[in-house]
């Protein structure tokens, strides 16, 4: 299993916002705190 696959099975279950955070740390490179603070915002969680 490939690591990209690992983190596809590992946030299968978290809340939106954590896939929402995965997705942009994936596409950007990186994951920064105001990427979460942003995707809470925007799902209202």
């Amino acid at each position: 299993m490939t690591p990209v696959e690992k983190i596809v099975v590992w946030v299968k279950n978290k809340p939106v916002w954590w896939k929402h955070s995965i997705r942009l740390s994936l596409r950007d490179g990186e994951l920064q705190v105001l990427c979460c603070y942003s995707a809470r915002r925007k799902y209202e969680l």
